[in-house]
């Protein structure tokens, strides 16, 4: 079974089990349901921690600008944190102008990634997929003509208007999150793997204190062309040279809302999105027109199809005596014999189908029934065909019953009752 991601409200927590960074599971927040200006019928998602260290741009040697050929480029649209999360090539750096370097070596004050592949390599080709192309804006520095410019991403870092932050100027970077409602939920706290794959020492970075991440706004003075702004520890707003390689990443990103997740959260509170779809649920579940103790009773339900024409299997569970659930069957038949106890008063019975990939189908209950606890009488023999007779004949027979009731037997030829006799 499972539920749209539309139906998570603000806080809640997503992961798709196969986009992996440093190794594990990327956890997402939701932040947002159809945000203003982002595209319809969308979800949007921020990594719930910071999942790296990194510079949002190189110092560029080449650039006439003194603060950014010494402390790097704060215009985001050319930042190298923007085209690092947009690819998933291994070779991922390409200038973005004639004075662009690479985050590589002394470029930076800590954490090189030049050499490291694209953001979105870490994630599953179905997960690239759906991710919507988002237009954004972004404030200019006055060197670069103030104002603002828009540009459109897969993923992106929020600016200081989204997260509810003051960028300077009169200009909004966007539409803030209902979700950032104070410093507190801004704080955010780094993941052990960010700590342990950067190159920065600090008594202060552990995964229990919360720690800088960038915001893809910049400073707008053309006094300071280098400065980017970002969330600090405590959840205000700051600013540190775009070289500053200790600063941590938070991607966003939006995806359609009607894309499926799990039904409930794992024991981490979190929820899985679902790619594959469910089967179908079973029609009516058929019963026999008695169900009796002691003996075999044929349960059976129709065949459930899959949306992806996947193999389908079925699990059944059966209720006695308005007790809990117990599974009886599973498998790919659409039919079980189920034998119940003299104990069982009453019987109740669901079905449900599943796909290879785990996905599960809403349950089809039967009604609940009352158990038969008399059984019905044996005769020896069987019905058949006796040819022509023509003079009297014998046909043996034995009657029993193991309740001990008296039994009625009829005798018929042709569909002529011949006899009646209680014994």
């Amino acid at each position: 079974m499972a539920k749209l991601l539309k139906d998570l409200p603000a806080g809640s927590l997503v992961k798709e089990e196969g986009s992996k960074y440093y190794g594990k599971t990327i956890v997402w927040r939701v932040i947002s349901q159809n945000h203003p200006g982002y595209p319809k019928n969308s979800t949007t998602l921020l990594s719930e921690k910071i999942i790296s260290l990194k510079a949002s741009d190189a110092k560029e040697p080449k650039n006439s600008d003194d603060y950014r050929s010494k402390y790097g480029n704060n215009r985001y649209i050319h930042s190298n944190i923007k085209q690092w999360l947009n690819s998933s090539a291994s070779s991922w750096y390409k200038a973005q102008h004639s004075a662009d370097e690479p985050p590589a070596g002394s470029g930076v004050t800590y954490n090189p990634y030049d050499s490291e592949k694209g953001f979105m390599a870490n994630l599953t080709p179905e997960l690239r997929a759906a991710i919507l192309p988002t237009s954004l804006q972004v404030l200019k520095n006055d060197k670069d003509g103030g104002g603002l410019e828009s540009f459109t991403d897969k993923i992106f870092l929020l600016s200081c208007t989204e997260v509810g932050l003051d960028n300077d100027t009169s200009y909004d970077e966007g539409a803030k999150f209902d979700y950032f409602k104070s410093n507190s939920d801004r704080v955010a706290y780094p993941t052990k793997d960010a700590i342990d794959n950067n190159t920065y020492t600090s008594d202060s970075l552990a995964t229990n204190k919360g720690w800088y991440w960038w915001l893809r706004t910049p400073y707008s003075s053309s006094s300071h062309s280098e400065i980017v702004r970002y969330v600090y520890s405590g959840g205000s707003w700051d600013d540190h040279s775009a070289f500053n390689g200790y600063t941590g990443v938070r991607p966003a990103l939006n995806l359609d809302s009607g894309i499926l997740v799990s039904d409930s959260p794992d024991s981490n509170g979190v929820y899985s999105i679902m790619w594959n779809q469910p089967p179908e649920k079973p029609g009516n579940i058929s019963l026999p027109e008695m169900v009796i103790s002691g003996q075999e009773n044929e349960i059976s339900w129709p065949k459930a199809t899959d949306p992806e024409g996947d193999k389908v299997s079925y699990k059944l569970e059966r209720k006695v005596n308005n007790g809990s659930w117990t599974q009886v069957y599973q498998g790919a038949n659409t039919s079980y014999n189920d034998t119940v106890l003299r104990t069982h008063n009453t019987v109740q019975y669901r079905v449900r189908a599943y796909d290879i990939h785990g996905n599960e189908s809403d349950w089809t209950l039967s009604q609940a029934v009352d158990v038969v606890h008399n059984r019905p009488p044996k005769i020896s023999g069987e019905d058949k065909d006796l040819g022509v007779q023509t003079r009297g004949f014998e046909v043996p027979y034995t009657v029993s019953d193991e309740d001990g009731d008296k039994v009625t037997v009829v005798v018929r030829l042709n569909d002529k009752e011949l006899s009646r006799e209680s014994i």
